[in-house]
């Protein structure tokens, strides 16, 4: 802890800050000036993303960002100091459209490639006005690329562990006409046994581009799949973290699907009018249970939005509203052998949303900003058992959401202070509130949606090399779902409340270019046995810092690092258990670019080899399951862009 402090320490008295651009549309769903938002939007920009083999690899930089994995092809990404389920409390967008499963499973990172993505915008704080059910922690969008002239991309990758990447992405542009396609493949070899993963990705989008028109349309494909090793026993993880504790459990899915966008310009009004469709077909075997089912998760949205302006004088008033409509539905058949010959239960559980809002951001002289907003949120959840039509049923809640904030400008360009204010709401989980996957079950279970106050502040100073942020924040959560393992059944009734902050910035000093950030949080549980006991999975300290050299000729040389502190395992609610120690990962990178297109990087990542896990998880019947980290590895890519 000492050493942790005294890093901090050090922190504090460096002019640093995350780089931005200058326009960001995830705070409020339009376009505007990052330097107005009630908010610090943290930008990985297409140059940072340039040397990043994936995007949970470029999100794990993020100083509010935390990425933990129970093997290669299944990552958890959490914010704002919620450990277990944490990812459920954050939503992930792509271009504006929510993807996250609706369930306990979590989004498919590997479906998104790097080579589509042009930035991805992260913000820390609630926002269920603008986003509905699990923006909770914090909104990460996601945002595609679309050149402005014909390109064409040939990207390549290999490691030590002989993992390797090839992407092939190009763009046809013709006046207002264009065609992005993009073909990768990426398959990653893992150090520990059975913990390899492959995945293709194709994508077709073409659009048009008038001056008050614009259409855009994408059609995805992507099959993935990736060996499940589980977790070790602590015996089993000294001895050697890299062996495998299941040998057969396995996972294959496919993610296709379409999206379109649609916006029109009519003078002072704006609307928009996307939608998605989305299936994930997959195939999981869990022998380590006996267990063996097959889903099929079909996904449509539909967001129409409209914004309009109203000019006062030296007041601009901006009208935001929409209605916002989702239907999900899964369908699992369960069996009982791997041959799927034995059918011994199916299901089908769909969620049905219609969810109008609207916002209201007053503007004056871009000094002073003021925002109020309202969401309501009808559900609907139906359950169909095949083998037990007994207990089909349905459930209809309505949440709401409000917010408020307040941005002062004294310095435009140079200094921004905010407040922001969010009355936040998450439904369950559906695999929570009906048991469907094949181990029993009585049906809907009487869980309402957790609610939660989340209020952000900030200071944002910036110069014309170097720029600042700090945000502190507070969460306080209600009817939180919690498993009662006396009952064996989830209940609403936990409360917890988190006080953190971030501290993070950048400058420039000549040939050299730094970065860093500090995230703390105090994550604790607020009633019940366990009240003041720490919340687990829950690192309170996290440090990035990042250093580049700009050579001459094209080279570079950079470094970055990570560090978590300590945190109680899951399921130790009681803090009774030893917490698991802190980890580090430190990276290197040369880079050379050509003036002809051609990029080259080698890099190490986790050079010190650090093992310590990011996730450790304590249950009464099998005592601690220890999920490993990744140790060393040195690899080489390649990119050339005509």
């Amino acid at each position: 802890m000492n050493n942790t402090r005294l890093t901090a320490f050090f922190l504090l008295l460096m002019p640093f800050a995350l780089n931005s651009v200058d326009v960001v549309v995830t705070a409020s769903r339009i376009e505007e000036d990052s330097s107005t938002v009630p908010a610090i939007v943290t930008v990985i920009d297409e140059e940072d993303l340039e040397d990043e083999a994936t995007v949970i690899s470029a999100l794990e930089k993020v100083p509010q960002v935390n990425v933990t994995y129970t093997n290669v092809g299944k990552q958890f990404v959490s914010m704002g100091g919620f450990g277990e389920d944490g990812f459920l409390r954050v939503l992930i967008l792509i271009d504006g459209v929510p993807v996250n499963r609706p369930d306990m499973t979590p989004f498919i990172w590997g479906s998104i490639p790097l080579a589509k993505v042009e930035r991805i915008e992260i913000i820390q704080g609630g926002a269920s006005v603008l986003y509905g059910d699990q923006a909770v922690a914090g909104v990460i969008n996601i945002i595609t690329k679309d050149e402005n002239n014909s390109t064409l991309t040939v990207k390549a990758g290999v490691d030590t562990r002989l993992s390797n990447t090839q992407s092939l992405t190009g763009q046809y542009k013709t006046g207002d006409l264009s065609l992005f396609s993009s073909l990768s493949r990426t398959d990653t070899k893992s150090s520990r046994d059975r913990g390899d993963s492959s995945m293709w990705s194709v994508t077709l989008t073409p659009s048009i581009r008038k001056k008050l028109f614009s259409f855009s349309s994408e059609f995805y494909y992507t099959p993935e799949q990736y060996d499940m090793p589980g977790g070790l026993t602590a015996a089993q993880y000294d001895a050697d973290p890299d062996q495998a504790a299941n040998m057969l459990d396995s996972f294959k899915g496919i993610n296709y699907g379409v999206n379109t966008h649609t916006s029109f310009d009519l003078g002072d009004l704006n609307i928009d009018m996307p939608l998605t469709l989305l299936i994930q077909d997959s195939s999981t075997d869990m022998t380590s249970w006996g267990s063996y089912y097959d889903s099929l998760l079909t996904d449509v949205n539909v967001r129409p939005q409209g914004a309009y302006e109203i000019w006062l004088g030296d007041s601009l008033l901006q009208p935001l509203a929409g209605v916002d409509g989702k239907y999900t539905s899964i369908s699992v058949d369960h069996f009982s052998d791997t041959a799927r010959s034995t059918k011994t239960s199916d299901a089908t559980v769909s969620r049905l949303t219609a969810s109008p809002w609207i916002l209201l951001k007053y503007s004056y002289q871009d000094r002073i900003m003021a925002e109020a907003g309202a969401r309501y949120y009808y559900t609907r959840l139906n359950a169909e058992f095949a083998y037990n039509p007994t207990i089909n049923g349905e459930r209809s809640t309505a949440p709401i959401a409000y917010n408020s904030s307040l941005t002062w400008i004294p310095l435009p360009g140079s200094l921004k202070t905010f407040v922001n204010y969010n009355y936040v709401f998450k439904l369950p989980a559906l695999d929570k509130q009906v048991y469907y996957s094949g181990f029993g079950s009585d049906g809907i279970k009487e869980l309402d949606p957790e609610y939660g106050h989340s209020v952000t502040a900030g200071l944002e100073g910036a110069g014309d090399n170097w720029k600042i942020s700090l945000s502190p924040y507070f969460t306080y959560m209600f009817d939180e779902i919690y498993y009662d393992s006396v009952a064996g059944a989830n209940k609403n009734g936990a409360e917890t409340k988190r006080l953190g902050g971030i501290l993070s910035g950048s400058c420039s000093l000549g040939m050299f270019d730094l970065s860093a950030g500090y995230t703390y949080v105090n994550a604790t549980y607020a009633s019940g046995a366990n009240e003041g006991k720490q919340v687990t999975l829950v690192s309170p300290h996290k440090i990035n810092w990042s250093l580049k050299m700009n050579l001459p000729a094209g080279f570079s040389l950079s470094s970055d690092g990570t560090y978590h502190s300590s945190y109680y395992q899951g399921g130790d609610e009681a803090n009774s258990l030893d917490q698991v120690e802190g980890r580090n990962n430190l990276g290197i990178k040369a880079n050379w670019v050509s003036d002809f297109g051609l990029a080259l990087t080698a890099y190490v990542d986790n050079l010190m080899n650090c093992r310590t896990p990011a996730y450790v998880y304590y249950d009464s019947w099998s005592g601690s399951s220890w999920y490993p980290t990744e140790g060393r590895v040195l690899g080489l890519q390649a990119a050339w862009t005509y």
